[in-house]
């Protein structure tokens, strides 16, 4: 985990040497990629300390955070929508549940 707070470090660090639109997570991921990268020298290391981390506890702040970050532009753009959106959406979650357990039946 000090390798992961370590490019969150440097990621913060370099979003405010270089004052670009792009947000904290992209550095962030730059600079766990670029520590990662096979001509590195601690390339090893960074590995097999994030390799038994598992996906899921590590996207889940990121997910929270697009969503946070989605919610606040788009407060207006729903309220313009309305019922609209909401049917769509719930027919949208709807058909991708339904089809997923048609094709979990299908092959389990």
């Amino acid at each position: 985990m000090t390798i992961l707070f370590v490019c969150c470090l440097i990621g913060i660090f370099v979003k405010k040497i270089i004052p670009v639109g792009v947000p904290n997570i992209a550095w962030i991921s730059i600079a766990a990629i670029f520590a990662a990268l096979p001509f590195m020298p601690m390339a090893d290391y960074v590995i097999a300390a994030t390799d038994k981390l598992g996906l899921l506890p590590l996207i889940t702040p990121a997910l929270a955070y697009a969503g946070i970050a989605i919610s606040k532009s788009e407060v207006s753009l729903f309220k313009q929508s309305g019922v609209k959106i909401m049917i769509i959406a719930l027919l949208t979650f709807t058909g991708t549940y339904l089809g997923s357990v048609i094709i979990a039946d299908a092959l389990l």
